[in-house]
Formats: C-alpha cells, structure tokens, sequence
C-alpha cells in the first residue's frame, strides 16, 4: 500500500474543523479517514509555523533544518574565510602560509633592496 499524501488545502480544512468549528479529533478522523497521530501532528505544525506551515512536498520541521543546515555551512565558509584573513595561527599552515610567506618577503624584500642600493649608490659616488 503506497502512503497517502494531504495537499495544504487539505490539512488546513481538517484543521478548522478541530480548532474553529470544535469538531473532535476522532470525529475528524473518522469522517476523512486518516489517522489520530496524523491529525495531531499537523496540529503541532501549524501551532508551532503558523502559516507557513505546510510549506511542500516535506513538513516545516523539515524545510527549517534544511535552511539552518544551509546557513551553517555559509557561516561555516565566512569565518574559514574571515581567519584567513585576519592572520589566525591555526590558519597559517599549508596554502595560507605560503600567502603570508610570499606577503612578508615583498614587503621586506623591497626594504632590503631599497636599503642596499643606497649604500651602494653612495659607495660608488
């Protein structure tokens, strides 16, 4: 037997004959023939979303741990990224090193060079 899938039309009419219209569970059950804890369940979905329960084809709970799972992993790269550049030691192993090696020579490298030219231009003169 295949499962039987509610579109939110569905769910919501349910929903309104429990909460507004103060049919009973088991009454609502009975009459469209679902099951208890399934009834429950949507009830615990709408009251904890609203109206942006029921998003699709899986349930809210599912849609917000997707989007939090995505959020995460962005966060996760932006501080990767933040410590690189802002020099954390951890960081300064393996391509980051070479990074702030390759930095560090430019700009000392180029004072040396600036340095010894002008001991040899004025030996020279």
């Amino acid at each position: 037997m295949s499962r039987r899938k509610f579109d939110r039309p569905f769910k919501i009419a349910a929903l309104t004959l429990v909460l507004k219209e103060n049919f009973s569970v088991k009454e609502v059950c009975a009459e469209l023939d679902i099951h208890a804890n399934t009834l429950y369940r949507w009830l615990s979905e709408y009251e904890q979303y609203g109206e942006s329960a029921f998003p699709g084809h899986r349930s809210a709970l599912f849609n917000a741990h997707y989007e939090i799972r995505k959020l995460e992993k962005e966060n996760n790269a932006r501080v990767r990224k933040s410590s690189i550049i802002g020099g954390d030691k951890a960081t300064l192993r393996g391509a980051s090193w070479q990074i702030w090696y390759d930095t560090y020579h430019k700009i000392f490298s180029g004072k040396r060079n600036t340095r010894q030219s002008q001991t040899c231009g004025t030996a020279s003169s």
